[in-house]
């Protein structure tokens, strides 16, 4: 991740963030692999939420911030896991017991049962 790019975005929503905030971003886009849009719509969506100025972030926001993107990124591979699973559980087909009466089905070949034994006289 480039710094200039982030700078441009920050500056494109109409934002002005101090150097240094500058270089903890670039550092959380780094360690969380979020490009600098990914990183500034979160941010904006934050401000919004919480109802604060977009052009004030500052170290304590930024790590509430990635608390809330870590946080929301672990509920989505959750709720991923539990859809998976569900699939799973409904893609299963149903298995049959040897002595089920539908594994009995008549082959065709039809044998006569043994003579009885002989009788003794």
């Amino acid at each position: 991740m480039d710094r200039p790019i982030l700078v441009n975005e920050f500056e494109d929503m109409g934002m002005s963030i101090s150097d240094d905030i500058i270089d903890e971003c670039v550092i959380v886009c780094h360690t969380h692999k979020i490009s600098a849009s990914d990183l500034v719509g979160s941010w904006i969506a934050y401000c919004a939420s919480s109802q604060i100025d977009s052009n004030d972030l500052n170290k304590e926001r930024l790590a509430t911030l990635v608390k809330s993107l870590t946080n929301d990124k672990i509920k989505a591979n959750d709720k991923k896991l539990i859809e998976n699973k569900s699939n799973l559980n409904e893609s299963a087909a149903p298995t049959q017991s040897v002595g089920s009466s539908s594994s009995l089905k008549p082959t065709g070949i039809h044998r006569s049962p043994p003579p009885p034994p002989p009788h003794p006289t």
